[in-house]
């Protein structure tokens, strides 16, 4: 592939300083899998930076060990630093369990260049019953005007400057999943996601649920034990931890979001509108009429 492509994409690596030993393991599958990966990599972190052997790995080092910089913020101050068009998105424990199909991730980028209206080719399915097939990308899926999670942080390539307008600041990864899925509803933008996730360029282990990696800063072993015991990785997970059940409960707990972060998060017209639903939603109730579960879902019986 000429530079001219190579210059189209960068990898960008999400992780952070307290996630600094994922690096070893997430730097060693990515050679073993992508051995002839060309395209630059980005790691993302507050100060820490990582020498991966055969790898070149940048760090922006943007910020000091001490600041606490929301998730949105430094996303979004890397993707301000990277030159390319399109970055592949990908998490700091996504660790690889395959070789990587590099020309499935070209293709992927062909179409991006031929379709300025889409915005991401996602290696993850969201399923939904109103995705459509769509003839001219196959192995992949469209998601519909209204849907969870058409912003999400699985591996994806994204075009750089359509993410960069979804991303907020002040957000965590799970608000700019769930709340932060709610400003694509009025784009034009396009959204695809791969049909089977077997099909995956990029295979690393993707199951359902918080069952994969690393959750809520703990290893889950039985995931990760295999993979790197195959590969000569030794971890000692007594450090980090390993994921309980009650680990996923506190989880749940600690992601119910302020009224406030919403509205920063949504902007005060749709925010004005989902209080203007739930008031209805209210009446509804008392008169013991039918109610949907959400606003997702009263927009999407609307339509």
């Amino acid at each position: 592939m000429n530079n001219m492509k190579r210059n189209n994409l960068t990898i960008l690596v999400n992780s952070c300083d307290l996630y600094s030993d994922a690096c070893y393991p997430f730097f060693a599958l990515w050679k073993k899998y992508w051995p002839d990966c060309n395209y630059p990599i980005i790691l993302n972190t507050e100060s820490k930076s990582y020498l991966g052997k055969g790898l070149l790995i940048q760090s922006f080092q943007l910020y000091s060990e001490t600041e606490k910089i929301p998730y949105g913020k430094r996303l979004l101050e890397h993707l301000k630093r990277i030159e390319s068009k399109y970055v592949l998105m990908m998490m700091d424990d996504f660790f690889l369990r395959d070789y990587v199909d590099e020309d499935n991730i070209n293709q992927c980028i062909k179409w991006l260049e031929e379709n300025e209206d889409i915005a991401v080719f996602s290696f993850a399915n969201v399923k939904d019953k109103l995705n459509l097939k769509d003839s001219r990308y196959p192995g992949y899926e469209k998601r519909p005007q209204v849907g969870e999670y058409k912003l999400n942080f699985q591996g994806a390539i994204w075009n750089r400057e359509k993410l960069m307008k979804y991303v907020k600041e002040h957000e965590t990864p799970w608000e700019f999943e769930t709340i932060g899925s709610m400003r694509t509803f009025n784009s034009k933008d396009l959204f695809y996601v791969i049909s089977d996730e077997k099909e995956s360029p990029i295979n690393y282990g993707k199951k359902p649920g918080l069952t994969w990696g690393i959750v809520r800063g703990k290893w889950v072993v039985e995931d990760v034990k295999e993979v790197f015991e195959e590969n000569g990785i030794t971890i000692d997970y007594s450090i980090r931890g390993e994921l309980q059940k009650e680990d996923l409960e506190e989880f749940d707990k600690n992601n119910q979001q302020g009224e406030l972060r919403n509205l920063r998060s949504l902007g005060l017209a749709l925010y004005s509108k989902i209080l203007v639903w739930r008031c209805f939603r209210i009446v509804r109730k008392i008169l013991h009429l039918p109610i949907e579960q959400d606003y997702i879902a009263y927009l999407r019986e609307k339509r």
